[in-house]
This record gives C-alpha cells, sequence and structure tokens, in this order.
C-alpha cells in the first residue's frame, strides 16, 4: 500500500492476494488442527490469523491497483478519472503536500484509498479498462 506507484507490480499484488489467502487459510486449519495436542500452536494461529486479517484487508483495494496500473494508462486517461472523482489525481503531476509536522504523502495505492477512489471503482475500472484496450491496438 505504500510502496511507489512506479514501483508496485499489480499483477504481482493480485496473485498474492488470491494465492496467500487460499495458503494461509489451509495453514490456519491445519495449526488449529494441531492446537489440541500442542498449546503452542496458539501463538502460530494467533500469528497466521493477524496475517489473513492483513491480507482481507488488502483483497478489495486490489481491484483499484490493478484498474489504475493497466498499460497504456496515460494522462488523459488519469484526466478521465480526475473528472470522475472530481480530484486532481495523476501520478506524473503529482506533488505531495504535507501539513506542518507531518510527512508529504506520496503516490500510491494509500493515498489513493485515502482520497476515496475506491468509491468509485467502477470508473476507474471502466477507465484503466479502455486504456488498456486502446493500448494493445497501437
Amino acid at each position: 500500500m505504500k510502496d511507489p506507484w512506479q514501483k508496485v507490480d499489480s499483477d504481482s499484488a493480485d496473485k498474492f492476494v488470491d494465492e496467500g489467502l487460499k495458503k494461509i487459510v489451509s495453514c490456519i486449519k491445519y495449526l488449529k488442527g494441531l492446537e489440541a495436542t500442542n498449546p503452542q500452536i496458539t501463538q502460530l494461529v494467533e500469528l497466521s490469523d493477524a496475517v489473513k486479517s492483513e491480507i482481507d484487508e488488502l483483497k478489495p483495494k486490489v481491484p483499484l491497483l490493478v484498474s489504475l496500473k493497466r498499460d497504456g494508462m496515460t494522462d488523459r486517461h488519469w484526466n478521465m478519472i480526475s473528472e470522475a472523482t472530481g480530484k486532481s489525481i495523476n501520478p506524473k503531476k503529482f506533488a505531495g503536500t504535507a501539513e506542518k509536522g507531518k510527512k508529504a504523502q506520496k503516490f500510491n495505492l494509500e493515498y489513493l484509498v485515502s482520497e476515496g477512489l475506491l468509491n468509485f471503482l467502477p470508473d476507474c475500472s471502466e477507465i484503466g479498462e479502455k486504456a488498456y484496450r486502446e493500448y494493445n491496438i497501437q
């Protein structure tokens, strides 16, 4: 969520969430089966539950990431995102500002979520898909 926008691989994030969730759920089931025979396993179950909670928290945000990281996103598409959301959203033109005593905000998934873009997920998905289709035509 906090990684710089240019370094984020949305496909890897999507795959991580899908596969990670399956694996951690399987791990939790296995550990809970062992828990009755070994009380020390309880800590591993708690840790696994915490990891699952973090993945669960990230999961609904991944479609936004995937949509906005599509190949073909140009300034024109970012302008469409800005128009749809009523906010100035463009990673190339982003100038993070900071209130006194706070760090400047970086353009990343955390910033986009804080700006309420999850509320515009259908618009973002449509624009991202449009950018991708246009990119593949070129």
